[in-house]
This record gives structure tokens, sequence and C-alpha cells, in this order.
């Protein structure tokens, strides 16, 4: 259990985050779902204790909800983050997003020069499944190992870096899309899917003069802000190896291998992340330990896009289970750990 001062640091960080909230909200209306994944990406401490912390954010939903201005414009200011946008087309050449080596004039040497990546914390890689494998490939490379490599040569990105990036579910009749591969989902740290808003809130979206935008949002923390948190949340919501809350998590990832409809299921670094995710969404709450609330408030967020159905052409095949429901059984069917 916390003591009193590892409580009032706690709530001091999260009162920062409140008002990060507050002022994200004098721009856009809803998205609380969103604005809280976005969060979590950002300050869950690293895989291991020398790696970076934060983790990257796949987000699906259909066209002009306001997912594209959310990352690039409100989030990345009140969190006072350098924001860098990527339009992804089936042209886009892969050396436009991690740059490339050119030749100098004057020298005749070959010089790295960087692409968009190198210039910002925050990356908003816009309607990913527009270009071609070779092309997502490089971003991937960038997300998982946190570099470039050009020509032999390792350049380090900023830190934090976190990739944010969007798909639309529904794309128009002969839109050519390639989808990602498990293996590249599974770089994400989670999804999360942006739907419309409540009747009330959309009404409010279509009055005019419209109740949000007359302030700008105001900057509310700093990347050395940022960076005490996945600290304090590493240190202090600790899951112990072999504790009750250990093996539930690991039954859980087995689970997602035994299950006769799952062609993959989940990695082990699918497994770290529902455990790094649980530490975060135990901060966020205001909670002293991990506890298993904590743990199936993350399973679907990050697992959901990691997952592979086998793809059976049979009629008589009569499982026609989505990877939602999947996921739901699995966790009704692996029991909670109880405390003595």
């Amino acid at each position: 259990m916390h003591n009193t001062e590892t409580r009032m640091k706690r709530r001091g960080f999260l009162d920062l985050l409140d008002r990060a909230r507050a002022e994200m909200h004098k721009e856009i209306l809803g998205l609380n779902d969103l604005i809280d994944a976005a969060i979590s990406c950002l300050i869950a401490p690293g895989r291991k204790p020398r790696d970076p912390y934060g983790g990257h954010l796949l987000i699906e939903g259909a066209h002009g909800l306001g997912k594209t201005e959310f990352v690039k414009t409100t989030f990345a200011r009140v969190f006072g983050l350098r924001a860098s946008r990527i339009q992804f087309t089936v042209d886009l050449d892969p050396a436009s997003i991690t740059g490339s080596s050119v030749q100098d004039p004057v020298t005749k040497e070959f010089v790295f020069k960087p692409g968009p990546l190198f210039f910002a914390n925050l990356v908003l890689a816009d309607e990913i499944t527009r270009a071609p494998g070779k092309t997502q490939s490089r971003l991937f490379e960038a997300m998982a190992e946190g570099t470039v490599t050009e020509e032999g040569v390792t350049h380090p990105l900023p830190r934090p870096f976190v990739v944010m990036a969007t798909t639309n579910i529904a794309e128009e009749v002969g839109a050519v899309l390639y989808e990602l591969p498990v293996g590249q989902r599974d770089r994400f740290f989670r999804s999360i899917r942006v739907g419309r808003l409540a009747e009330g809130l959309e009404r409010k979206l279509y009055a005019r003069p419209m109740p949000i935008g007359a302030e700008e949002p105001e900057q509310v923390l700093d990347i050395a802000r940022i960076e005490e948190m996945p600290s304090f949340i590493a240190d202090n919501y600790v899951i112990e190896e072999g504790s009750p809350l250990n093996d539930y998590i690991t039954g859980l990832v087995l689970a997602t291998h035994i299950e006769h409809s799952v062609l993959y299921g989940a990695s082990h670094r699918a497994g770290i992340d529902l455990a790094r995710a649980a530490q975060t969404a135990a901060f966020l709450a205001d909670d002293d330990m991990v506890t298993e609330k904590h743990v199936l408030s993350e399973f679907e967020p990050v697992m959901r896009l990691r997952i592979m159905l086998m793809q059976v052409h049979d009629e008589t095949y009569t499982d026609r289970r989505s990877v939602e429901e999947i996921l739901s059984d699995i966790v009704d069917q692996t029991p909670l750990f109880r405390r003595a």
C-alpha cells in the first residue's frame, strides 16, 4: 500500500492530467476514451527498466470524427510535444518518413538528411493502411527500436517518441488498402475505436456559435514533467513474479493460444504490454495497487489488434465469433485470482 507521501505525489500528477483534459475540452467535444488512451500511451512505463517509456496507439474510426485534429494539434499543444503529421498514400516514399543519405554537392560526401520522425515527439501516421508494406515497415522499425538505421549508421529518435496511427473503418469503394500484418500490429501498445458523439454532444457540435473553440488550449505539462510519471508508475505499481496477479495475466495470454478459432495468439510483447497497461490504469484510477479490474479494463484494448482468427471457408464451420467475442469468452473462462 502507498504511504501518504506517495499518495500526495500521485495526486499531484493526476491533478495535472485533469487540468490537461480540461484544456483539451476547450477545443474538442467528447472523445474522452481517446484522450485517456492517448494519455496511457504517453506515460506507460518501459517494457524493461532501461527501455524508453510510452507506447504507440492505433486509432480506428470513420472519416470526420476529429481524430487527426485531436492528435496533431490539441493533444500535442497541451502536453508540450513537438508533433509531425505524415499522410500515408500509395506512392509515399519510405525515405520521406525516416530520411535518407544524400550527397553533399560541395564535399561529395554522403550525409544523412533526417525525415520528419526526427523532429517530433508525437508522430501522426494518418491513414496508415493507404501505404504499401515497404513504406509501413520503415515506420514500424522506428517504432520498435526508437532508432533509424541508414547506411549502417544508427540514428536515435527523440524522447519521448510516440506514434499515433489512424485507420478508417469505412472506406470508399475501390480504395486501395494495405492491411497491417499481425507482426506490425504487435508494435502498437493498444488500440481504440472512435465512434460518433452521443446525441447531446452532437447537437452542441452543430450549434452556431459552436460552444467550443473560443479559447485556445494552453500547455499544461512539458517533457520533464511527463518523464516523472512512467518511473513513478514502474516504482509504485509492481507486479511480482509468481504473484496471483502475475499468474492471472499469464493465464489470459496463454488462453489466446488454445482458442480453436485463433490462428495467432498474443505474443510475449502483448503480455508485457497488458501488464504495463494495467499498471498505468491503476495509477490513472488513483488506486494504490494493480488488481484484476485494471487488467480486465485493458485486456481488449491491448489484445484486440494482436489476435488473428482462422479464415475457414466452410459452411459447416459454425464458430463465427468476432475477436471481441473471443476475448470476452477468454475472460469468462479464465479464473480470477483470489487474495488469501
